[in-house]
């Protein structure tokens, strides 16, 4: 677990890349950005009717439990957020080591 971690602070740190560089990344969502046009309000969990905080399994969720959970995860020293989406499919990030630096491959939608 360590060397993940390590791993991962060391490719964050490396912005050369050989399949694209950080810089390429950020002028492609720039662009992506520039065209798409979205409305995106900040509202505090507590106002909203829709979406609350579910003590009892510890979750962020919906009134229909549809659509997906924030949850917790817990590996080693090492706490996050995780996504849970309960659809018919596989959600993940596909990573590589080339030449020593993690690469990443994600995908990027506006939903």
């Amino acid at each position: 677990m360590k060397k993940t971690i390590f791993s991962l602070i060391q490719s964050w740190a490396h912005s050369g890349g050989i399949v694209n560089t950080t810089d390429e990344i950020v002028e492609w969502i720039m662009k992506r950005n520039k065209s798409l046009m979205v409305h995106i309000e900040k509202t505090a969990l507590s106002s909203n009717d829709f979406w609350f905080y579910d003590s009892i399994p510890g979750i962020i969720t919906n009134r229909n439990g549809s659509f997906f959970s924030i949850s917790g995860i817990v590996s080693g020293d090492v706490e996050q957020p995780i996504i849970i989406q309960n659809e018919i499919g596989y959600l993940g990030i596909i990573c590589k080591e080339i030449s020593g630096v993690l690469h990443l491959l994600m995908q990027a939608k506006i939903e």
